[in-house]
């Protein structure tokens, strides 16, 4: 949920039933975008095809996708945690 250019809750869905969630801050928390190509060469770099990945694939940059298409400003994306 938006309103004057910042995140004020979110909305949640179960069963057709919708649920508002009102908040003074959120956190987005979905695993990162590890098993997103685009993003990994865009923001890591390197050949994504040449990367073992050992953690889950299911990090594909949803939330970090959703925070930017609602103006959230990024930093330390150049930035990752892994093993060389």
């Amino acid at each position: 949920r938006m309103a004057g250019g910042r995140c004020i809750g979110a909305v949640s869905e179960n069963d057709g039933a919708q649920t508002e969630w009102s908040a003074g801050f959120v956190l987005l928390a979905d695993g990162g975008f590890q098993s997103n190509r685009e993003l990994y060469e865009r923001h890591v770099g390197g050949d994504y095809s040449r990367v073992f990945q050992r953690g889950a694939r299911t990090g594909a940059g949803a939330g970090l996708r959703m925070a930017m298409e609602a103006g959230a400003a990024t930093r330390g994306l150049e930035r990752f945690y892994g093993h060389v």
